[in-house]
């Protein structure tokens, strides 16, 4: 900044010099940057919600992907975007629930009925047992698993605009709240 370089052999202008300004107008100057990139990054990830949107696992019982080598890819039926899955005659609505039947099997068959494109299909796949991992990866046990992941679902960010009084006064009646 103009008057912050000790080897400048220039005359510097006072009233221009970063140095020679009042303490309130450095400090406005200093803080602008960091107030800015919070602005801008503020900015940036609101457009990038808003356009593409972001990715949010589905609490229902939605099939998002097969993973290949396991149960599930083996059978000819079931592939990724089914939803609906009835495991053993239950209706799993939440992913949770189905997850804790399938390991609750204990490697016996477990029967799925899925919807797919409106047509509903019984799909008979065998668990397998897998080395259950805790977060830092140690084995605390087995699991049985068909190989099916969770489904998403894609949410898009929006600015909803608050409702007028004609809106408001329509919603709850068209009477007003006396005091």
């Amino acid at each position: 900044m103009v008057g912050e370089d000790p080897d400048s052999t220039e005359a510097v202008d006072p009233r221009i010099s970063f140095s020679h300004q009042s303490v309130w107008k450095r400090v406005a100057i200093v803080t602008a940057g960091p107030i800015f990139n919070l602005l801008f990054a503020f900015v940036a990830f609101t457009l990038v919600l808003a356009i593409y949107g972001q990715r949010v696992p589905s609490d229902i019982a939605k099939v998002g992907g097969v993973m290949s080598g396991m149960p599930a890819a083996q059978k000819r039926g079931c592939r990724s975007a089914m939803s609906s899955p009835r495991s053993t005659g239950n209706r799993s609505r939440r992913w949770d629930e189905l997850s804790n039947a399938i390991r609750a099997s204990e490697g016996r068959a477990v029967t799925m009925t899925v919807q797919r494109s409106g047509e509903a299909l019984n799909i008979e796949i065998t668990p397998q047992a897998k080395e259950a991992r805790a977060i830092y990866g140690e084995v605390i046990g087995q699991a049985y698993v068909i190989g099916i992941e969770r489904g998403f679902e894609e949410t898009r960010a929006s600015v909803r605009s608050r409702p007028s009084a004609r809106e408001r006064s329509r919603r709850s009646g068209g009477c007003r709240r006396s005091s």
